[in-house]
Formats: C-alpha cells, structure tokens, sequence
C-alpha cells in the first residue's frame, strides 16, 4: 500500500465471495481483505490433522494494481513532468521516489490517488480476484485457527506489535522485486504462483 495512512481495518470477507467478489466493492472498503480459509486439498485421511488459517491480504499493490493506475493517472494529468517506468520503481514509497526526480513532484503524485475515484478504478491483478474466490470455496473444518499469514507488498510492516504473530509473505511488484528475500522469509511472485503451497506450508502439524 502506497499512500500515507495511518492503521487499517480489516474487511470480513463473506461466507460466499462468488457473489460479493467485485474489486471496486472490496476496494470501496480500503485496507486489508481477512478471510478465514479452510483445507486447501481435496479431503483425505488426514485432514482431521490440518489447520485452519486466518490469511490478511493488501488490496492496493496484492488484488489491485496500484503502480500501474497510478502511473496512467498521473501520465494524463501532468503529461509534462517526468515520470518512474514501472521497471525503474524503487522503495515502497511512490511520493518518496518521485520527489528525487525532481522537487515538487511529490505532491503531485499523492493528489493523484487522493483523487476522486482512484481505487476504485484500479484494475485487478492478474489471478488475484480468481484466487480469493477460490479461497472462499474452500472446504471447511472445525479445526481452531493456529497460523496466520499476511501477504502484502509492502516490506517492511511495522505496527504496534513488533513480533506479529503472522507470517509475512512479501508479494512480488514493481517497487520491490529487486529485493532479495532470504529463508526463512518468503515471496510470491505472482497469484499464478503456487499459493496453495504456501497456505499447506503453514498448515502442517508441528
């Protein structure tokens, strides 16, 4: 997430995503998406074994693409000043980079997604929507919840609690891509990636 704000506020996600799934709804809410998942894998014998996860996912930069709408925003609103390619983005903050570029260009990236409108008509991520809807689906079980992840774009999550009990999956975007993460922290590239894998990770019995 790239704008300036302080905490955000968890959205529940709905018993069926199918119906309610819609960017601009979900993004009309900001923060961060909660959603309670159930078994990944088909059923087997050893499912009574499997834990339930609570995941967080960022919005801005995770399920919608905020560095690419911000650019053609602020492309046709300022067609004269320089601008970042995608591919040069460095630093979570948008506002930061472009105020080294040139002084004064920091305000004017920010009243670009202060703007009327800006998330909501951010476009999707690809396989982002797809996902969550898959999460939903997912079988449920009555096992308690006993892992946590929280998959954001961000690096560095800093709050009040300095040693959250999630685990931090750092999702791969422009600004951040060149980061190298170490084990054990952990990336995802993409939603095409094997998410699945991720969340079973974490599911395993100790």
């Amino acid at each position: 997430m790239n704008t300036s704000s302080g905490s955000v506020s968890p959205i529940q996600c709905p018993t069926s995503l199918s119906s309610a799934m819609s960017l601009p709804r979900l993004l009309r809410g900001g923060g961060t998406l909660t959603t309670g998942l159930q078994n990944c894998r088909p059923c087997s014998s050893s499912a009574s074994s499997a834990r339930r996860l609570r995941v967080l996912v960022d919005m801005d930069g995770v399920l919608a693409d905020f560095e690419g709408g911000f650019l053609k925003k602020y492309r046709a609103q300022y067609p004269k000043e320089p601008y970042i390619a995608l591919e040069d983005r460095r630093g979570f903050w948008v506002s930061e980079q472009y105020e080294t570029l040139k002084p004064g260009l920091s305000e004017k990236a920010i009243s670009i997604w202060e703007g009327k409108n800006f998330f909501l008509d951010l476009d999707p991520i690809d396989g982002a929507v797809e996902a969550l809807r898959e999460m939903s689906r997912l079988p449920k079980d009555k096992t308690v919840v006993s892992a946590d992840l929280l998959i954001d774009d961000r690096p560095d999550i800093m709050g009040a609690e300095a040693n959250p009990y999630w685990e931090h999956i750092l999702f791969t975007a422009c600004h951040n891509r060149h980061l190298l993460v170490t084990p054990p922290n952990r990336r995802l590239q993409s939603w095409k990636e094997d998410w699945k894998g991720l969340l079973d990770s974490k599911r395993q019995p100790s």
